[in-house]
């Protein structure tokens, strides 16, 4: 269709050009033969232009015709593109609605299985409750059967006691007279008795006084020489352990146990005064202090035997520990520290209310066994061991009597 626009545009453009030289060639006929060839170049040159435009055209044409074909094409393309996405969208519904089926019937199935796992659980705590209801039933029942037996024993038992009472009494009545003739007859053989030991004890006590005498005399000096080894030896130790305690006073200070080294200074402060008295000492002259002994205990494996005023020491050295045993603990627990009796001051030293009359090393052996038990009630916020008494933390008797135990011996 284009090639024969073209081919009329040519011809149009022929004929024209040749009209046009028709008529210039009659009214120039005569100016213009000599230029005849000249028109037939032009005329050359005009179709030759002619040609290339029509070739152009022709090109042109071409090109618009493949513009056309590869937008066809193009379109082709984007067409079977939205098909085929078309479909996969479609295809993904499809998968989606299959899956929701699934699931909808997996719910469906699991609701079911539920409500048969409920309508099984509910019949199931209605056969238990009907289990329970029969069980009490019965219970119920033997408790009556078990009370009415009960009551039934029991009055068989208070007619049996009843006769067993008047037997009894019966025999007791017997048996107290019986006793009082013993009684009577044994009253008389314990007055003869009486008088023949009151007439051995006159003799005894009499000889025990001279032996005594005799042992109050020899004793003192021994006494007076053993104490004042004692004495001696405890001055010197305190001398040696002045650098110990203030180590041990800045470790508590570095631990920041305020309460431990609270406790600590007070402890020391109580061994100073302690020291004093040591320095004033002299030897008590009283048969008191270095009488005989009346007393055996065990103490390292070994039997001792000591006087009354040498107990009174070491029931002393209990009771001081229990009350700095408790007071360390107390401290202890305040600090929030870990329970530790042996890490204390008033353990490891031990002398507190020492007086140089016995051992050192015993004196602090029934210290340490009354703080271990302080420290303990203390620790813990309780008197297990002993109590509170009139401003002082002192041990229990029957504690005491279980560390001291003292056997008389005369």
């Amino acid at each position: 269709m284009a090639n024969i626009t073209f081919n009329k545009t040519l011809i149009a453009l022929v004929i024209g050009a040749a009209s046009l030289g028709e008529m210039g060639m009659v009214a120039n006929a005569q100016d213009r033969r000599g230029s005849d060839h000249r028109q037939e170049r032009s005329q050359q040159e005009q179709q030759q232009r002619g040609q290339q435009q029509q070739q152009q055209n022709q090109q042109r044409e071409q090109q618009r015709a493949s513009q056309n074909q590869q937008r066809q094409q193009q379109d082709q393309q984007r067409a079977q593109q939205q098909q085929q996405q078309q479909r996969t969208w479609q295809n993904q519904q499809r998968q989606q609605q299959d899956q929701q089926r699934v699931e909808q019937q997996r719910t469906w199935q699991q609701n079911q299985q539920r409500q048969q796992q409920d309508q099984q659980r509910v019949q199931q705590q209605q056969r238990e409750q009907q289990q329970r209801t029969w069980q009490n039933q019965q219970r119920q029942q033997q408790d009556q059967q078990r009370a009415q037996q009960q009551r039934d024993w029991e009055n068989q038992q208070r007619n049996q006691q009843q006769r067993d009472s008047q037997n009894q009494q019966r025999n007791q009545q017997q048996q107290r007279d019986w006793q009082n003739q013993q009684r009577n007859q044994q009253q008389q053989r314990d007055w003869q008795n009486q008088q023949q030991r009151n007439q051995q004890q006159r003799g005894d006590w009499q000889n025990q006084q001279r032996r005594d005498n005799n042992w109050d005399r020899n004793r003192q000096d021994q006494f007076r020489r053993e104490e004042q080894n004692r004495i001696d030896s405890y001055r010197r130790n305190w001398d040696r352990e002045q650098n110990s305690w203030r180590q041990r006073e800045a470790i508590l200070q570095r631990e920041r146990r305020n309460y431990q080294y609270r406790y600590s200074l007070g402890y020391l402060e109580r061994l100073r005064l302690q020291q004093l008295r040591f320095q004033n000492w002299r030897f008590v002259d009283n048969s008191f202090y270095y009488g005989a002994p009346v007393y055996r205990y065990s103490y390292g494996g070994s039997y001792y035997t000591i006087n009354e005023y040498g107990a009174g020491l070491l029931r002393n050295a209990v009771n001081a520990g229990y009350s700095e045993g408790f007071q360390a603990g107390q401290a202890d627990r305040q600090d929030g520290y870990a329970f530790s009796p042996e890490g204390s001051f008033g353990y490891q030293d031990a002398s507190l209310g020492y007086d140089g009359y016995i051992d050192q090393g015993e004196y602090g052996y029934y210290f340490r066994e009354g703080f271990r038990r302080g420290y303990e009630d203390g620790f813990y916020g309780r008197y297990q061991y002993g109590a509170y008494t009139s401003g002082r933390y002192i041990i229990s008797t029957s504690i005491l009597n279980g560390i001291l135990r003292f056997d008389f011996i005369r």
